[in-house]
């Protein structure tokens, strides 16, 4: 069985029972020695990369110590998912819940009405941090703030331990200890994301966008293939994406279902033409879309 990440692994089933909102503000582990990494469960975070993100370490005693953006102790800032064939998942799209289906439904509407707004595109963002090999025996509370547009920011305590910590390798199978470039592969890449609003919800929406000839490789995305299908074509400049929901009945705010991201290092991204249609192909009038720079 390849092991890629031997840590990543455990952290995801961690960030799976936060996600649900049962869990309270805590690392992974809570305990920790100096110089020892850690892992941060910081929640749904658009703007936590590690060239946006200042860590502030406060000790038990003594000064804190500061992290600014980009510096190599933030050793990752990576996005997980749950499994969209979860019971959460599952259970949110059929209504089924309970004990019979492991409360699918009710933890699936914990996420959406109080952390994500009703965007199904549902993640935990997970932080690894070097703890400072000086930090004393006691409580050290490690501060996370972005210096983004959001102004997103997160805090949580760690029991510092006796003994002498080490950062934590990265083990893969295949590459050994991961180098920063091979880590940072995992964490999200700068992309456009595009939503969409209109008085009425439509069956399909198709846009057409333009870009920056000769700049970057065009690459489209939909966080949620199981509720929005999409097709996509792209010219060289100008990008056509068809995007049909998958059930006719709207849903609470189901307008978040048909945003997708556009990523692949291209600049200049705009709209010129958006267009929408009702289940027998007829035209839905008042459909708009806007464009949002994200990391």
């Amino acid at each position: 069985m390849n092991k890629y990440y031997h840590l990543v692994s455990t952290i995801l089933l961690v960030s799976l029972v936060i996600l649900s909102g049962c869990a309270g503000m805590q690392p992974f582990n809570q305990t920790a020695r100096a110089g020892d990494t850690i892992a941060i469960a910081a929640g749904w975070k658009h703007e936590f990369s590690r060239d946006k993100l200042t860590v502030t370490i406060t000790p038990s005693s003594g000064s804190d110590i500061v992290y600014l953006p980009n510096d190599n102790a933030v050793r990752a800032s990576v996005n997980f998912y749950a499994d969209p064939a979860s019971y959460m998942a599952v259970g949110y799209e059929t209504g089924l819940d309970g004990s019979s289906y492991n409360f699918g439904k009710t933890y699936a509407g914990t996420i959406m009405s109080n952390f994500t707004g009703y965007d199904p595109d549902w993640w935990q963002t997970v932080v690894f941090v070097n703890l400072p090999a000086s930090l004393p025996v006691g409580t050290a509370n490690v501060s996370l703030v972005s210096n983004g547009s959001l102004g997103e920011s997160w805090s949580v305590p760690v029991e510092i331990v006796a003994g002498v910590g080490s950062p934590h390798p990265f083990d893969a199978e295949l590459l050994g200890g991961l180098t920063d470039p091979e880590r940072h592969a995992l964490e999200r890449a700068p992309n456009y994301e595009v939503q969409f609003d209109g008085p009425t919800v439509p069956f399909a929406i198709q846009v057409e966008l333009s870009h920056d000839a000769g700049v970057g490789k065009p690459y489209i995305i939909t966080p949620r293939g199981d509720i929005t299908s999409l097709n996509w074509s792209d010219d060289g400049q100008n990008t056509k994406v068809l995007l049909n929901f998958t059930k006719i009945t709207p849903l609470h705010k189901v307008m978040t279902r048909f945003k997708f991201y556009v990523s692949g290092s291209v600049t200049g991204l705009q709209i010129q033409n958006v267009k929408a249609y009702d289940a027998n192909g007829d035209p839905v009038t008042g459909v708009s879309a806007n464009i949002i720079e994200r990391i």
